[in-house]
């Protein structure tokens, strides 16, 4: 195994920052770097509370901060922010690990360490063609122009019909002017899960892709929840294929419909560990507790055992 190994995190927060430092100190490795990025809206006095909480750590970086909105292109940008970060000052890492400042591990540090070590070449990436899940996959999120108005999304079809082929394509040449958007690109539509595990040269290729083609981002910035299409749609049209893994090892439950996704709790503790993921989300302080110190008390005793 590689004795160098090395992870960057990139964490994508907007509230709760006790939660946001102590995931940061959980998964600490004086190897790896964090990367984070804190949503603009999120008032000063928790930014604040944010950075002081983690100045002690040398490995740790706030990336400068955007707007992220629900279903917008916020958060691809958050995540391309910290890829270029690692592109433009040549850091070390074998490893990219997407996180949420609401996720948290289920595995101790050196267990994490050691799996994602022995899997180095390989990602982990939850991905299905678009269209073939249920109402959230449809092909609207593409096929209409998304707009974020006074935090309302307002969907307009890039092609109206039924007027005739000639106004559809005016329509269409006014929308991409319009709306700084562009042409689909000529790529098999993915979708799956917005977090992930990616090797090196998948998060490379990420990067250089994105440089050679704006017009990419252009047309994926009015989709709607791109960043579950834009990452997936890029390495599934790649060689870099062949290297993932359908699993994005989180665990994350989508059953409970006043919550999307659930809120853990002390009653999902069992199910969580039973998974055999490296990750869960959501939790939430404010909601529940006690469950991150027995997750801690519960996985320590289970690798002394």
């Amino acid at each position: 195994m590689k004795a160098n190994f090395s992870i960057a995190y990139i964490i994508s927060a907007y509230k709760n920052p006790d939660q946001l430092i102590r995931i940061v100190h959980r998964l600490a490795d004086d190897r790896d770097i964090f990367l984070i990025h804190v949503d603009k809206k999120t008032s000063r006095d928790q930014f604040m509370a944010m950075t002081s909480g983690l100045k002690a750590l040398s490995n740790v970086h706030f990336l400068d901060r955007h707007v992220c909105s629900w279903g917008d292109f916020g958060h691809v940008k958050a995540t391309l922010k910290g890829l270029d970060y690692l592109a433009d000052n040549a850091v070390n890492h074998d490893t990219v690990v997407l996180l949420t400042g609401q996720d948290y591990p289920l595995r101790l540090t050196p267990e994490i360490r050691d799996f994602l070590n022995k899997n180095r070449d390989k990602s982990f990436m939850e991905y299905t063609p678009l269209g073939d899940q249920g109402w959230s996959d449809t092909m609207h999120r593409v096929d209409n122009i998304h707009l974020w108005l006074n935090g309302r999304i307002v969907s307009i079809p890039r092609r109206p019909r039924p007027f005739p082929p000639r106004v559809q394509d005016i329509w269409q040449g006014l929308s991409q002017f319009v709306f700084t958007t562009s042409a689909r690109p000529a790529l098999d539509l993915y979708s799956g899960s917005s977090y992930w595990v990616l090797n090196r040269a998948s998060a490379d290729y990420i990067t250089s892709f994105v440089k050679q083609n704006k017009s990419y981002s252009r047309y994926f910035k009015r989709a709607h929840i791109s960043d579950e299409l834009y990452f997936q749609t890029i390495l599934l049209n790649s060689s870099h294929r062949s290297t993932i893994v359908n699993d994005n090892h989180r665990y994350i439950d989508w059953s409970r419909p006043d919550e999307s996704p659930a809120v853990m709790r002390l009653d999902d503790l069992d199910r969580m560990l039973k998974s055999n993921k490296l990750f869960a989300r959501k939790f939430d302080e404010t909601i529940e507790s006690e469950i991150l110190d027995t997750i801690d008390k519960v996985i320590t005793s289970r690798a002394q055992d």
